[in-house]
């Protein structure tokens, strides 16, 4: 994800105002480290501005999802995670806290002409598991 400046400025040049909202919904995302939704975006924002609504925060995070410097998630019925790694990647998900982790899995690309008239434009690939840490409280084993 660029650096916030850049962010507004690319947002500038789609039409979009650089206001102090959206400023600090950027400033959130980074801070999130990774895989934010957005209600824990407007949670972290409204700490300091307490009159920002959640439809700002929906629209700023769609805006940056449509320039490019976000990605959307959605898995298995939970919230909209918002990557800030765009870059082609896969994830893994623990099944007992919902954490989110980047990897990258070594495929192969589908065979061509194996789905006749499916054109293929990109992949996902999710691991669901048990991350160190649920592992460590349910007693050590993944299957805990």
């Amino acid at each position: 994800m660029k650096d916030p400046d850049a962010l507004v400025e690319l947002l500038r040049r789609r039409g979009l105002r650089a206001t102090p909202q959206r400023r600090a919904i950027v400033d959130a995302v980074r801070a999130g480290g990774g895989h934010v939704t957005a209600d824990s975006v407007f949670q972290s924002v409204r700490a300091g501005m307490p009159t920002i609504s959640l439809k700002t925060v929906y629209e700023t995070l769609h805006s940056l999802v449509a320039v490019g410097e976000l990605t959307e998630l959605t898995v298995g019925g939970q919230p909209a995670r918002y990557d800030t790694t765009v870059r082609p990647h896969h994830h893994l998900i623990c099944l007992d806290c919902s954490r989110i982790e980047d990897v990258d899995f070594h495929m192969d690309a589908p065979v061509a002409g194996q789905r006749p008239g499916f054109s293929i434009v990109h992949t996902d690939v999710v691991a669901w598991g048990r991350c160190q840490d649920c592992q460590a409280l349910a007693g050590g084993g993944p299957e805990g």
